[in-house]
């Protein structure tokens, strides 16, 4: 099947499905479309349909085109391939503003997605497998082999099925030009079509590269051709998923804090108040040696493995499994065996850090802004 085609029957299919769905829009949240964007994103991931769709609520009236990128992103990072059927329709629905607006509207639409993505699994999977590919140090001598490599061999590693799965993501973010650190060779100039060609060319699942090239034209993550290298183990996948352990929400008015994370400008000045003021953290930080110019960062990414980045439905199966335990730990600007002690600080000393991000949330509501 062509991939238009492919995208023609997805947004038939999909029309039949939402026909007689009630699709009356929400009070939007008296949020910026910042921190709106990451309400919408973190509320999907817990599961959490009405926050998500206030939230959504809040950016189709002030920042449309912020909402289509950041559903998208979400599929590619959250629902991963276990929802690969719903990332189809945000790819096609994206693209074809004409049939959106012929379907009922776009917030019949939108709805509509994040309901499906609420309700569906979730699967975290490329973005561990990218987590490991530019952060694991075993991987280094693997990088450096690669200083002589060209694109085709870059390419043979990524779609063979036989090589270890870090191996391939790692020749997968070369080939994209990535930075995966300097043990890595920066001669090969950046070819994303040959990526996808080269997974088509493997004459396997034809109309999943078709979705997943699509889904990477329209957000430049490299997360899209980093899920084909998984596509071939997804067979495993279980149909139940399990909830991560959640924090309990701390709502500051309508907001839960943990929406204010590292990526969100209050969520950030609130983490460096704390970590230039807590005790605890200070103890903490100078005798595992994090540089006190990175307390804030490390402060920040453990704060968002704790509960930022936490899941409801997480689907089980072995790669993915195994990318999970492998990624924890990296990426925390830390050593490895710093991590567990810090996330369990970072849960101890929520209370206080909401209390900053209680100072550091906007209390003006966002100026409206035209569709």
């Amino acid at each position: 099947m062509f991939p238009e085609d492919l995208f023609a029957f997805v947004l038939e299919q999909f029309a039949v499905d939402i026909g007689g769905l009630e699709a009356t829009q929400p009070p939007p949240l008296q949020i910026d479309s910042f921190i709106a964007r990451s309400v919408m994103q973190k509320a999907i991931r817990r599961g959490m349909t009405e926050l998500a769709l206030r939230a959504a609520s809040a950016l189709i009236t002030t920042d449309r085109r912020t909402l289509w990128r950041r559903l998208l992103v979400t599929a590619l990072e959250d629902l991963g391939i276990g929802e690969v059927d719903l990332l189809a329709r945000i790819v096609a629905a994206y693209r074809d503003r004409a049939w959106v607006m012929g379907a009922g509207g776009e917030w019949r639409v939108i709805s509509a997605l994040i309901r499906q993505a609420c309700e569906g699994t979730r699967c975290q999977a490329a973005n561990d497998l990218w987590n490991v590919a530019k952060n694991d140090l075993t991987l280094d001598a693997f990088k450096g082999s690669l200083c002589e490599a060209e694109l085709p061999d870059l390419l043979g590693i990524m779609t063979d099925e036989g090589e270890p799965m870090d191996r391939r993501g790692v020749a997968v973010l070369i080939a994209l030009g990535e930075d995966v650190g300097p043990a890595a060779p920066c001669h090969i100039k950046a070819d994303p079509g040959a990526i996808f060609a080269a997974f088509a060319g493997a004459g396997r699942y034809s109309h999943v590269v078709a979705i997943y090239e699509a889904a990477f034209r329209q957000s430049r993550l490299a997360l899209a051709p980093l899920s084909l290298c998984l596509w071939s183990e997804s067979r495993e996948i279980e149909l139940a998923g399990n909830d991560d352990d959640l924090p309990p929400v701390t709502w500051l008015g309508e907001v839960p804090s943990f929406a204010l994370d590292q990526y969100t400008r209050p969520g950030l000045a609130a983490i460096r108040r704390y970590s230039y003021s807590s005790r605890s953290w200070r103890d903490f930080a100078e005798r595992w040696q994090i540089a006190r110019g990175d307390w804030p960062k490390a402060a920040g990414e453990l704060l968002f493995r704790v509960e930022g980045a936490v899941v409801t439905n997480r689907r089980t199966w072995g790669a993915g499994d195994r990318m999970y335990q492998r990624s924890a730990s990296l990426g925390c600007l830390m050593p490895e065996a710093a991590v567990s002690e810090g996330k369990t600080l970072i849960v101890r000393e929520l209370p206080h850090i909401d209390k900053f991000r209680g100072l550091s949330l906007p209390t003006t509501p966002p100026a409206q802004r035209a569709p």
